[in-house]
């Protein structure tokens, strides 16, 4: 994700980055990178841990709230000109409130194998973004 924010940045120098994860552990290595990037304080994050999601991190009476702040993130990133997403549902909700893929830059994170079964289509040598 870093390559790929250095490779628009020096496309679009003037671009001002606005990071949206609930990953503390990118948040942290972005801003280090680029530490005139826009992040949102609002919304919770989380150590990465693939057994649990965010939501389950989210203490029930604050959940409503929380949705609410991130909806809004939703729209808002909806509305950038480039963006950089993965293959998961927000990058879905990006692309659909957009209403197209234009400028949007999405890595697929190819599995090696897929519910213990060798993924027939891996290669490790592919590229992985399309755009």
């Amino acid at each position: 994700m870093i390559e790929k924010i250095i490779e628009l940045k020096s496309e679009n120098p003037n671009f001002q980055l606005l990071i949206q994860s609930d990953e503390i552990d990118f948040y942290e290595s972005v801003i280090e990178k680029f530490p005139d990037a826009i992040y949102i304080q609002e919304i919770l994050k989380m150590k990465k841990n693939w057994n649990s999601p965010i939501q389950y991190h989210i203490p029930i009476g604050h959940r409503v709230n929380q949705a609410k702040i991130f909806h809004a993130i939703l729209l808002i990133l909806s509305r950038c000109e480039k963006i950089i997403l993965n293959s998961g549902n927000v990058g879905m909700w990006i692309c659909l409130y957009r209403g197209n893929s234009i400028g949007v830059h999405q890595y697929l994170n190819q599995k090696e194998y897929i519910y213990g079964e060798l993924n027939p289509n891996y290669n490790i040598h592919d590229n992985k973004w399309i755009e």
